[in-house]
Parts: C-alpha cells; sequence; structure tokens
C-alpha cells in the first residue's frame, strides 16, 4: 500500500514531473539566453523543432512569425543549473525572442537574464506546465514582463471594442505563469519566507494587473476617461513619443524612483487600467487626468507601471528620466538580490 501510495506521489506530483529545461547557447558572444522546456526521451533539437512546430499550428501563435527561429546561429543545450552567485531574472517577451535594452540593465546590475518566448509550454500537458513554471520560479530570483501589444480583452471578460493586435494564445500563457508566480510567492510569504519580485512595463503592466484581476479600458478616448492624444503621440508609428508628469503615492516603486512624487514619464499608450479595489495590487501613480500609471502590491513584490524605464538614453532622448527609469529597474533587480540572501539556505533534506 505504502509502495502504491509513493509511486503515485512521483508519477502525479508536478514538483517531481522528470522534465529539463534548455537554454539558447548563440555562436556569437551574446548576453541572450533564451528558456525552453525539454521533455524526457526528447533531444534538445527534437524539443525546440516540437516548440516551433506547435507555435505553426496555432492560428493565434503563427501569426507571431516566431517559427523564423535562428537555427544556424546557435544551438540549444542542456541548462545545468541557474544557481549561482548572481542575481537570476527571467524576462518574459510577447512578440519575439528580444529583449532590447533589459538585457544591458541586467548585464550592468550583476545579474543573469533568461528570456522566456511567447508560449513556451504550449505543447506542454497542464501538469507539465505547472512542473516547468515550477522550475522556472526555483530557479530564478526575480521576473520582467515586457511591452507590446494589447491583452485581448477576453481575459477580462469582454469582448473586443478597441483592442489592437491582440493575441489570445499568447496572453493565456503569460498570464498563466504571472499567476503561478503570484501563487509561489503566496506560500513563500505563508512559510514565513521571501517572496520574489516581478516587475511589467506598459503592456507588461497591464497584463500583470489582468491576470490579478483588473480589466482595461480599451481606448482612454473612445472609452471615455480621457484623452490619447494626451498619452500617446500621434508620431508614435514612427517611433515618437509623448511625455507628461505622473504623481506616486509612497509606494517602493517612488523609492526606487530616487523618492521622487512626480516624474515626467515616457507615454506610448492609448489603453489603460480599470481597477478593480478588491484586487491584491493597488494604484500607486496616476497622470494628472486621473489614468493609472503604476500599481503595486502590499507586500511589494508585484510592481508595474505604465511607461517605459527600460529604454536607452537614445530611445528617450532624455537623460533625466532615463538616468532614474534605469536606475529603477536596477533597484528593483537589487531588490530580489536582497530578498535572495534573506531566503533561508536549503536544508540537507532538500538537497539530499
Amino acid at each position: 500500500m505504502r509502495l502504491t501510495l509513493l509511486a503515485a506521489l512521483i508519477l502525479f506530483s508536478p514538483r517531481l514531473f522528470a522534465q529539463e529545461l534548455l537554454v539558447w547557447e548563440p555562436s556569437q558572444a551574446s548576453e541572450l539566453r533564451i528558456i525552453l522546456p525539454m521533455l524526457p526521451n526528447e533531444t534538445p533539437n527534437e524539443a525546440v523543432e516540437n516548440y516551433l512546430s506547435s507555435l505553426k499550428k496555432d492560428s493565434d501563435l503563427s501569426r507571431l512569425g516566431l517559427h523564423h527561429f535562428w537555427r544556424a546561429r546557435g544551438k540549444f543545450r542542456k541548462l545545468e543549473s541557474t544557481k549561482n552567485s548572481r542575481t537570476q531574472v527571467l524576462i518574459q517577451t510577447n512578440d519575439g525572442f528580444e529583449a532590447g535594452n533589459v538585457l544591458d540593465l541586467t548585464a550592468k546590475s550583476r545579474a543573469d537574464a533568461f528570456v522566456l518566448p511567447p508560449a513556451a509550454g504550449i505543447r506542454l500537458t497542464a501538469k507539465q506546465r505547472e512542473a516547468f513554471y515550477n522550475k522556472l520560479y526555483d530557479g530564478m530570483d526575480m521576473r520582467m514582463n515586457l511591452g507590446g501589444a494589447d491583452v485581448h480583452p477576453n481575459h477580462y471578460g469582454e469582448e473586443i471594442t478597441h483592442s489592437k493586435k491582440t493575441n489570445f494564445t499568447r496572453d493565456k500563457f503569460e498570464i498563466e505563469l504571472i499567476q503561478h508566480w503570484q501563487k509561489r510567492n503566496s506560500e513563500a510569504l505563508g512559510n514565513g519566507e521571501t517572496g520574489k519580485p516581478e516587475l511589467g512595463f506598459c503592456r507588461g503592466h497591464q497584463i500583470m494587473a489582468v491576470a490579478g484581476g483588473h480589466k482595461m479600458y480599451q481606448d482612454i478616448s473612445l472609452d471615455g476617461v480621457g484623452k490619447t492624444s494626451d498619452h500617446r503621440s500621434p508620431e508614435h508609428h514612427s517611433g515618437g513619443q509623448r511625455w507628461h508628469h505622473i504623481y506616486f503615492s509612497e509606494s517602493l516603486l517612488r523609492r526606487l524612483l530616487g523618492n521622487k512624487i512626480v516624474v515626467l514619464a515616457n507615454s506610448v499608450h492609448h489603453q489603460a487600467v480599470r481597477v478593480n479595489t478588491n484586487a491584491r495590487t493597488k494604484v500607486v501613480a496616476f497622470a494628472a487626468d486621473k489614468i493609472v500609471e503604476a500599481m503595486e502590491s502590499p507586500d511589494k513584490l508585484t510592481m508595474g507601471v505604465q511607461f517605459h524605464p527600460e529604454l536607452s538614453v537614445e530611445a528617450t532622448q532624455n537623460p533625466g528620466f532615463t538616468k532614474i527609469a534605469n536606475g529603477m529597474i536596477r533597484g528593483a533587480i537589487a531588490w530580489a538580490r536582497l530578498n535572495r540572501i534573506r531566503r533561508p539556505a536549503p536544508r540537507c533534506v532538500d538537497v539530499f
């Protein structure tokens, strides 16, 4: 009887699912590390091909063009461990594999960045995905969600009215990981341990809000809560940015921005968070027209900003903003490092 129960636990416990992580190894010197799951009896090449094949078969994901992968410019290998003396940061992308200036900021913060491509767990069963997400949470110290297109309204119980360039399947997997990460954080805090921070920019802030129970105004002007032109430059299609002031209440985000109450921030969005007052994350910054510009959870682990703090000074053309905004990201990585240091060391039984 005991042996049967033990066998069942081994078979069905998601944390014991036999599964490995793969990491992309470019053929040229690069900080880029892409994470994908590899199932038992698969080679790294088979795992990658199966992922790409799944993308091509899905009507939503095939539109992203991710199957045009750099097979000739590098290779995947088994990731032996993500545990070392440097802080480990997981970066969720949504339109491709690139993470831009975030990789440079992570490297300057003495941290290692690992890029998770869209719908990385698409070919996995629900239990396999849970095991995959547990491996990501256990191996990383922090998670980031980058900017991109609008979140599909179906994920907050509405139909498309004004949303653009939506992708239901991509958002589904992204939301699933966010909620799993927050569940693990809640468990850690309940056990008296430190959690692992997560930070979102623009769309990243929005999808984290949706995952946490908030909704979206699909267009600021058309939904009658403000003027889109106040938040998005008419020349945005050619790289233009709108700039406006945002006003912070006391929060970790404000402290990471140099404890500034008022910040002149870049703005390239036409949607905004529609607040659910019962949700865990709370508003910590508004624009002058009361549009939500930043949110944070009481435990300081979930943070999102509507602006783009990750851009280089060449992109913003605003050295003052770039300095404090880039500093906010580096400060969040330092917050993750501090939580890691404060985390209890593994017990012998956990190691052996």
